[in-house]
Parts: C-alpha cells; structure tokens; sequence
C-alpha cells in the first residue's frame, strides 16, 4: 500500500514542479512581450545595486535597480536586468531609456536590450520534471 501511494505521490509532485515551472516561464515571457508591444519610453535618471546574475560568453548581464522618470511626472524606481554594455554606457553619460506598462510601471525592460523574459533552467526543470510525471504515471497505470 505505501508503495502504491509513493509511486502515485511522486509524480504527482513532479507534475506539480512542472506546471510552475513552465507556466511561470510563460507568465515571464508574455510580460516581456506585453512591454514591447505596448511599453511606454522613459528616460532612466539612476541606476544603483547592479549584482552580476549572468554570463554568457562575453556578454554580462546585472540585475539593477532602475530608476525613471514617467511621462506623468512620477519616479518610479524597479528591478530589472541591464547589460554590462548599456550600464557602462549609462555610467559614461550617455543617456539610456526604458519602456514600462502604463498599468504596471514596475514591470520595465531597457530599450534596445533583448531580453526574452524567462530563464532557460526554469523550462529544462518543468520539461524534466514533466517526463518524470509521465513515465511514472504510465508505469503505475501499466501495473
């Protein structure tokens, strides 16, 4: 009876891993495209904390604290990731834009920068987590 419960249990909460996983992967992904699509620009005032959280070959990616100034006269301040290219750039003077949702200022990305808004280990661990739920459940429904 315990092994019956565990063979259900365990794929079960892999299933589980797998549907967070992969739907928060989806839900960061449609928040990059919905800012730009409709994003409005803004220009950056400051950028202060930036800790490395990515390297990929040369490139170098920094999770900042941005802030900007809303067309509306507000300065909203926001996490987002910036390169090391657009934040030497920025610290050399050279001025530097967002876009934001109107309806969500905190959600930002720099303009110009590619960001596909989700993180490749997220949808590998809801894929693998995935294939375990269904082989274990095939194997328990063969039983």
């Amino acid at each position: 009876m315990a092994s019956a419960v565990r063979s259900l249990l365990l794929p079960a909460l892999a299933l589980l891993i797998a549907l967070l996983a992969l739907g928060h992967s989806a839900l960061l992904y449609d928040e990059s495209r919905q800012v730009e699509q409709r994003g409005l620009p803004a220009p950056v005032q400051a950028v202060e904390n930036g800790k490395k959280i990515k390297r990929s070959g040369d490139h170098v990616t920094f999770r900042a604290d941005i802030t900007y100034a809303a067309p509306d006269g507000r300065i909203i301040t926001a996490k987002a990731p910036i390169s090391a290219t657009a934040l030497d750039a920025f610290h050399a003077g050279r001025p530097l834009q967002v876009r934001y949702l109107p309806d969500a200022p905190a959600v930002i990305r720099i303009a110009g920068e590619e960001y596909e808004g989700g993180s490749w280990l997220l949808v590998t661990l809801g894929a693998m987590a995935l294939g375990y739920a269904a082989f274990g459940l095939l194997r328990l429904l063969r039983r």
